[in-house]
């Protein structure tokens, strides 16, 4: 039987972030669209002649978006060389929805 000699805890940090690129931001799945607000409407508009009513031409939206830290505290534990097993992890902060974690702790034994 192995005896744990000691367990370490260890934070892997994430952190959000914003950014401009609304195209980038659509295909991230870690994204979330936080605000749509109308900027250019309601008005008619000429084109090529033809007037065109719109409730709204143009719209500013805004993206929470969550990236990895760029660094990983957690690399050097799941080396294998290492000899950890994660023993569980907790979620210490969400984002604003609730759907993903942001700061998570977890617990690593390492077996000798």
């Amino acid at each position: 039987m192995r005896a744990i000699t000691s367990l370490l805890v260890m934070i892997c940090h994430f952190m959000l972030i914003t950014s401009a690129s609304a195209a980038a931001l659509r295909e991230s799945a870690a994204c979330t669209r936080t605000s749509s607000v109308c900027v250019d409407g309601p008005s008619t508009k000429n084109i090529n002649g033809v007037d065109v009513t719109k409730d709204c031409w143009e719209y500013k939206e805004e993206y929470q978006c969550l990236e990895k830290d760029s660094a990983d505290y957690c690399a050097p534990l799941k080396d294998p060389s290492a000899k950890c097993e994660v023993q569980g992890q907790t979620c210490l902060e969400q984002s604003n929805e609730g759907s993903v974690c942001v700061t998570r702790t977890s617990i690593l034994a390492m077996w000798i």
